[in-house]
């Protein structure tokens, strides 16, 4: 399916590719009909965790981050990590995305019901299930020097040969995929700017947009607005709501921000001392339960902004984001 991509001029297909400072190299021959399918609707993931655990080693003893953690997701979910600082959230979403290795003994961890890892070891193939899950990180890691759109096709890696992504050799489809994520996240006319003059809600958004061109059925989060100004988390979390609500993308973000998780999710997930303490709806959170799981931290992490938004009903009572399960 051809993609169209809003307000674009229609020197984009041509001249603007010399906006960076060179051209960029077209493609030709053999390499030319190697392209993705443009279409961006997804295939909702399910995410299954089961008795996971991990444990880091040091010079001064082992640490337990996650402790027989427990959790299903249903497909198409917009989930907050919530949880003070060295609670477990980004050792979970990164043991999710097979980039951390589980405890030995642990359970399976599933995504799409694909497995990830089981009992300390990653699955043979779990390359290709990490082609469907897209992370975003705190950082941005984007290559400053290069434009943004460039950036964004890096995210189509594990569809296309990776020598054309290291020698920058793109196809007029792959291009309009990148133009088109990048309408979706609000940032098109940034396009072929160099990445390292956005600022840091549009790095961001960037990024979200590299993730959305592998057409992931999950998207992970990793306390990706912990750096940006208000205005910018509203614009990086909307951008999240929005790929959950239109392409049905199972989303799961860790969060240090309480009032942001619980405007924008449906479902929250707590963790304190690397196990799951409360897992349920946004509304169900009360003070009570917020102080235990934040303690010292509560008003830093925003605690009393959350509360006053679970006393407004437009809040508390968000439509749920959940997509019907497939039969």
């Amino acid at each position: 399916m051809q993609a169209t991509v809003p307000a674009i001029p229609e020197s984009t297909s041509t001249n603007e590719r010399t906006r960076a400072g060179r051209p960029v190299p077209q493609v030709r021959g053999r390499a030319a009909r190697t392209t993705v399918h443009t279409e961006h609707r997804l295939q909702p993931s399910d995410i299954t965790v089961e008795r996971v655990s991990r444990t880091f080693r040091g010079m001064n003893g082992h640490r337990r981050a996650l402790k027989d953690v427990h959790l299903r997701i249903a497909p198409g979910e917009m989930v907050a990590l919530i949880g003070p600082s060295g609670s477990g959230k980004s050792t979970l979403l990164r043991t999710l995305a097979g980039l951390l290795v589980a405890d030995a003994g642990s359970g399976p961890i599933m995504v799409g019901g694909r497995t990830v890892q089981r009992d300390g070891r990653l699955a043979p193939d779990v390359r290709a299930t990490r082609a469907g899950v897209g992370m975003v990180f705190q950082q941005f890691n984007l290559t400053d020097r290069l434009p943004v759109i460039v950036n964004v096709m890096v995210g189509m890696i594990s569809r296309i040969p990776s020598w054309r992504v290291a020698l920058g050799l793109f196809t007029d489809e792959e291009r309009m995929v990148a133009l088109h994520a990048l309408a979706r996240v609000g940032i098109l006319d940034q396009a072929w700017q160099r990445s390292g003059t956005l600022s840091g809600g549009q790095q961001q958004r960037a990024a979200i947009a590299r993730a959305l061109v592998q057409r992931p059925g999950v998207i992970l989060g990793d306390e990706p607005i912990a750096s940006l100004d208000p205005a910018s988390c509203r614009l990086v979390m909307e951008a999240f709501a929005r790929i959950n609500r239109q392409d049905g993308a199972t989303v799961v973000i860790s969060l240090h921000q309480i009032d942001g998780a619980v405007r924008f999710c449906s479902r929250i997930v707590a963790l304190r001392d690397g196990s799951v303490v409360y897992d349920g709806p946004a509304s169900g959170l009360c003070p009570d339960t917020l102080r235990s799981i934040y303690g010292e931290e509560f008003h830093a992490a925003g605690g009393d902004d959350a509360l006053g938004d679970l006393c407004r009903p437009s809040a508390a009572e968000q439509p749920s984001r959940r997509m019907p399960v497939p039969a």
